[in-house]
């Protein structure tokens, strides 16, 4: 690019669309509500020179084990609605869609550490005025107490490393939660993608 510069996606660009696209990568409405242990991530591209053309999106995955195997059972992808498009508004975007079709008990996995400080630090905390996704905690906390509010038998909410890779001797749980963030990330992206796609379809 001149100067040095590379954009951070192809061109041509185009802006994000102008309503929320969901696709079921693999699974169908049928699979609502999300239970068990769902990994969740966000994505999203960001343009210095110009705000309007940013793009976000946000994956879920839900594993399944299958003769020692954990492969993907339900994969979900979408875009974040008109607005800022930034990745931590994609990491906490995705949360709610969960909840709003979660049926309890639930595990959230993110690699967000912000999800996890604002359910550390409680609803006061996420709302007030200060935080940038003070809109998106007020429903991400309404939805918890509809839920029966934040525990093993409720919700709950753990932290799993981004872009792990296999190590030997790994446990069926740190395998479980390496696969499951990794197919979250690689749905997210895809998410991040429909933004674009839409807006072309639709020029």
């Amino acid at each position: 690019g001149r100067n040095g510069w590379k954009p951070s996606r192809l061109w041509p660009v185009a802006p994000p669309t102008p309503v929320e696209r969901r696709l079921w990568y693999r699974g169908d409405e049928s699979v609502y509500g999300w239970t068990g242990t769902v990994f969740v991530d966000g994505a999203a591209d960001k343009y210095h020179w110009y705000s309007g053309l940013d793009i976000a999106g946000y994956g879920i995955a839900q594993l399944v084990l299958d003769h020692g195997t954990y492969g993907l059972a339900w994969g979900l992808y979408g875009t974040v609605p008109p607005g800022p498009q930034t990745a931590p508004r994609s990491e906490h975007y995705v949360v709610f869609v969960v909840l709003y079709h979660a049926i309890p008990p639930i595990e959230i996995v993110t690699d967000h550490q912000g999800i996890i400080d604002g359910i550390t630090n409680g609803p006061a905390w996420c709302t007030s005025w200060e935080r940038a996704q003070a809109d998106i905690w007020r429903d991400i906390w309404r939805l918890i107490d509809e839920l029966g509010g934040i525990g093993p038998e409720a919700v709950s909410f753990s932290k799993q490393k981004a872009h792990a890779k296999a190590v030997d001797c790994e446990s069926h749980e740190t395998r479980q939660r390496r696969i499951g963030n990794n197919w979250a990330d690689w749905l997210a992206v895809e998410g991040k993608k429909l933004q674009c796609s839409s807006a072309y379809n639709a020029a």
